[in-house]
């Protein structure tokens, strides 16, 4: 029975693996069209969508990364966390981010993005996920690490 449990949670863990692999992969690809147009005041059509497009997949590889990949790994794992904080403390504790607040300010990030928002916070927003893609890449490179050399049978 608990053979089977692990079973099925190595399993989901690596469905979700894949699933942020692809999003990462995406989420890199809108970045290297965007890291060419300087923050302004005004964007093109084309430059908007661009950047919309950076903010939307930086939102979804933000979401697989917390609330699939590191959930499942550290269910996985056998290490209990209650909230979102609880999940970002363990990330540090096991060296998949240096400092727990990394996780809170992208998770922050990821929640502005995701809520109706001012058009005068799109540039604020725009350069934090800027500066915040390689971190998120990052993280989830070492993370893949982290859990496949983890989960070696």
């Amino acid at each position: 029975m608990i053979s089977s449990r692990i079973e099925l949670l190595k399993k989901m863990l690596e469905e979700n693996l894949i699933k942020l692999q692809k999003a990462i992969n995406l989420l890199d690809k809108s970045y290297q069209s965007i890291i060419k147009i300087n923050i302004k005041e005004e964007y093109s059509d084309d430059e908007l969508e661009k950047f919309e497009s950076l903010t939307s997949r930086f939102a979804r590889a933000t979401d697989i990364l917390t609330q699939k990949v590191l959930k499942s790994y550290f269910r996985l794992i056998q290490e209990d966390f209650d909230s979102f904080i609880d999940l970002a403390n363990l990330s540090e504790k096991f060296k998949i981010v240096e400092d727990a607040d990394t996780l809170l300010i992208i998770r922050d990030l990821r929640n502005r993005i995701a809520h109706e928002y001012e058009e005068e916070e799109l540039n604020s927003i725009f350069k934090e996920v800027i500066n915040f893609t390689p971190v998120i890449i990052e993280i989830s490179e070492k993370l893949d690490y982290i859990v496949k050399k983890a989960c070696v049978d």
